[in-house]
């Protein structure tokens, strides 16, 4: 009797690993099975049913979406599957990055009508050698790079749509079981006061403001805080400073030009001492710059 070689016993083991691979994916594309994932991971879809998410929001085609399959290849037999995003993000200087499951779905109703781009990983190691956050971080950053050239073009970047990249690890450590992780990209208001920045200033920089220096940012800090208070943006804030500089030119007084426009003394006051540093022009660019730093 022949004896299987190493070489080909490797083989084997490494065509049984593809079967799970594939059939771990096979089971995770189950329409109900994502939808379980989307309601327990995924904020959008906390207080919708399971039946609701898996007809109505999932994308419809029932196709599979496996690590090599293309759109126009992946059979349509099985209603439960889903057909998905072509798995494959292929550009010239990067290589391929394949995806497990990729697809999309739209929000529930009573929101606005756009979708999402969910990408499902399973991943058997936790520790496979590098940072697995990493790793997912990129993956949801190269989701929305490659939306270039087919959601939006040129400086159009409303039109990026949001991205979930959900890693479901099968053998994680003791620490880890049964618990739900989430990283995201988050806004973090850094505006402080003017005596933290000048005990900042202090501390940290060795920086000791004299009595005028202190009084020049406490104004500039106010008008800071003012324009965030305020919710202006910076077109806002020029058409401020543009209606207060005709004032300016009318020779009227910053207290009369404050109660015109229903704003505080201090405010317009700092407007009128920054603009008088531009006069005759009165550049409101370079003006706006200056109140807005």
């Amino acid at each position: 009797m022949k004896r299987k070689s190493i070489l080909y016993k490797d083989l084997e083991v490494s065509r049984a690993k593809e079967i799970y691979d594939e059939s771990c994916k096979n089971i995770l594309a189950n329409k109900i099975i994502l939808a379980w994932i989307m309601k327990s991971c995924m904020k959008e879809y906390k207080d919708c049913s399971i039946r609701d998410i898996a007809d109505h929001y999932i994308e419809g085609i029932p196709e599979i979406s496996q690590r090599e399959v293309h759109r126009d290849e992946a059979p349509a037999s099985d209603p439960g599957k889903i057909r998905g995003e072509n798995t494959e993000d292929k550009a010239v200087n990067e290589g391929i990055v394949r995806y497990d499951i990729m697809f999309r779905a739209i929000l529930p109703q009573g929101q606005e009508k756009i979708e999402l781009i969910i990408n499902i990983e399973a991943q058997k190691d936790f520790y496979p050698g590098y940072p697995l956050i990493k790793r997912g971080i990129y993956y949801g950053c190269r989701m929305i790079s490659s939306q270039y050239g087919t959601i939006f073009t040129n400086s159009h970047y409303e039109k990026i749509q949001k991205v979930y990249s959900i890693w479901i690890c099968f053998n994680p450590p003791e620490k880890r079981k049964n618990s739900i992780n989430i990283y995201s990209v988050k806004e973090k208001s850094v505006v402080g006061k003017v005596k933290e920045k000048e005990k900042i200033l202090e501390n940290e920089y060795g920086i000791t403001m004299t009595y005028e220096e202190k009084e020049e940012v406490e104004k500039m800090c106010n008008l800071s805080e003012y324009v965030w208070e305020k919710g202006l943006t910076y077109g806002e804030l020029q058409n401020l400073v543009r209606m207060v500089l005709k004032k300016m030119r009318k020779d009227v007084s910053c207290e009369i030009t404050a109660e015109l426009f229903e704003e505080p003394v201090e405010k317009i006051r700092k407007i009128y001492e920054v603009a008088e540093k531009y006069a005759p022009e009165y550049d409101i660019e370079l003006i706006c710059r200056e109140l807005a730093a």
